[in-house]
């Protein structure tokens, strides 16, 4: 799901929640109140683009969804985001709480879907497919459904009902450059004996993600089952190289990470020393993903220090890392 997971639609549920048919006024008055509301708006706004992002959430950021929540507990911009936060974070029990205490007549599609991305992430395919198939074909999020829909009924080992419900969104997920989902599609043709049609599905997904491992990894079967051994071969010496450079990055990773996880803990310690001895420990192997993260934790111990100044700083190095 990769990069596909933070297509969570603020400016959607925005939308919704202006919407008299999907929310009670309470929650109206609130989507009034946040749009009036510059500080909070740009907060959700920051938040929107961090699930959209590679970037890790951090214990800052739910901290600060956490906050919007309680000022702004009936609205379901607020509430998506906030179950966002938690998916991206594999809190999973915590996310679910969030959907399934919102009534069903006041949830919105957004709901469904994290509901539904939920249930996948714990390998409940059939009870997430049952929760998007809720979902209407020509909704606004209709592909963002479909596109999970097929995953579920894949992993659920219904394979046809899979291919026809990627197959129906299939132009979509070419535009929107979908690049897992065709790869899933052209790996549900191979298995089927559909060289031909795997083939060039699988090609449209390597155009779109060069590389992108599933869709290497096929590609080359599918030549080789197809008695093209000459670019079968071709692309199993670039999933070969594709591969050696993903394990020199989660070799990376697996310093960073640990580090990350004191790092969360020095702050909720409230050992700001410590935060920032961790952060200059961090830095030198941290990716541009990441070093906004850092910038902002940077900013958030300097700031409870009184250092306004390198406060400042921090945020602006934060700034222009994520505007690259």
């Amino acid at each position: 799901m990769g990069a596909n997971f933070g297509r969570i639609y603020f400016t959607i549920v925005l939308l919704v929640c202006f919407s008299a048919s999907a929310c009670q006024s309470a929650a109206e008055r609130e989507a009034s109140q946040i749009a009036a509301d510059r500080t909070a708006s740009n907060e959700l706004m920051r938040i929107n683009a961090l699930l959209s992002s590679n970037r890790p959430v951090t214990s800052i950021d739910l901290d600060s969804i956490t906050k919007l929540r309680a000022e702004y507990p009936n609205a379901s911009v607020v509430r998506v985001l906030l179950q966002g936060v938690l998916i991206k974070r594999e809190d999973w029990a915590a996310a679910e709480g969030i959907v399934v205490q919102t009534p069903e007549n006041e949830r919105t599609n957004p709901d469904r879907i994290n509901l539904a991305r939920i249930y996948f992430k714990q390998g409940k395919f059939l009870d997430a497919a049952g929760v998007l198939k809720t979902i209407r074909p020509d909704a606004i999020e209709g592909v963002e459904a479909a596109a999970l829909l097929g995953q579920s009924q894949f992993y659920s080992g219904d394979l046809d009902e899979a291919a026809i419900t990627l197959e129906s969104i299939r132009n979509e997920l070419v535009a929107q450059k979908r690049s897992d989902d065709l790869s899933l599609l052209g790996t549900i043709y191979f298995r089927r004996g559909d060289h031909a049609k795997a083939i060039e599905t699988l090609q449209k997904a390597v155009e779109i993600s060069p590389e992108n491992i599933s869709a290497n990894s096929a590609l080359s079967r599918a030549y080789a089952a197809s008695g093209d051994d000459s670019r079968a071969e071709v692309y199993r010496r670039k999933l070969q190289s594709i591969n050696i450079r993903v394990a020199a990055e989660e070799k990376r990773k697996s310093r960073v990470v640990p580090l990350f996880y004191k790092l969360e803990d020095a702050y909720a310690a409230k050992d700001f020393d410590k935060v920032i001895a961790l952060v200059e420990q961090i830095q030198p192997d941290a990716d541009d993903a990441t070093k906004p993260t850092l910038y902002q934790y940077l900013a958030a111990a300097y700031q409870a220090q009184g250092k306004q100044a390198e406060a400042t700083n921090a945020l602006a190095e934060a700034a222009k890392i994520t505007q690259k």
